[in-house]
């Protein structure tokens, strides 16, 4: 059996279709300049003991159960 080789394309083609990619590319919106909406951040807050329980009972009630194990 002999192998197959995928026909030759000219220099001209590649070249062209090369020149076609670049100027696509330069003509797309490039991801640095597309515009950016600010994200406001909540401000740092001190944790209180009554969160950290309620937060330790919120996860214990989500663990594993009978029903899920």
């Amino acid at each position: 059996m002999t192998s197959r080789h995928p026909p030759e394309s000219s220099d001209d083609e590649q070249i062209k279709h090369l020149q076609d990619l670049h100027k696509a590319l330069q003509e797309s919106t490039a991801i640095d300049k597309l515009p950016i909406a600010d994200i406001k951040q909540d401000a740092p807050h001190l944790v209180t003991a009554e969160e950290v329980e309620l937060d330790r009972m919120e996860a214990y009630l989500r663990g594993p159960t009978a029903f899920t194990a």
